[in-house]
């Protein structure tokens, strides 16, 4: 359990947005809430979990990678990224919750 405030769901998606324009060599403003990341110029599988590793290490929580397609869009992406935030501050056990 940790004491860290919680972070916003904007926040998040403005590092998922910086993570894959990196990743697919954009400008973070190519890069919008309902885009499927896959379609984006350059997107596929691998650069998806290449993004979804880079967005563990930041959050320090544990991401699906198996099926990366959960990423479908910002929005997709900060609501998967914010509950896994709330059940590691709630202790919830698993760090694969």
């Amino acid at each position: 359990m940790t004491d860290d405030p919680p972070v916003s769901r904007q926040h998040i998606q403005d590092r998922i947005r910086a993570h894959i324009a990196a990743e697919l060599w954009l400008s973070p403003e190519r890069v919008h809430r309902s885009d499927r990341m896959i379609d984006l110029p350059g997107g596929s599988p691998s650069r998806l979990i290449r993004t979804i590793i880079k967005l563990e290490e930041e959050f320090g929580v544990w991401l699906p990678k198996s099926n990366p397609h959960w990423l479908t869009t910002l929005e997709a992406g900060a609501e998967r990224i914010a509950t896994a935030l709330e059940s590691a501050r709630q202790g919830s056990g698993s760090p694969h919750g």
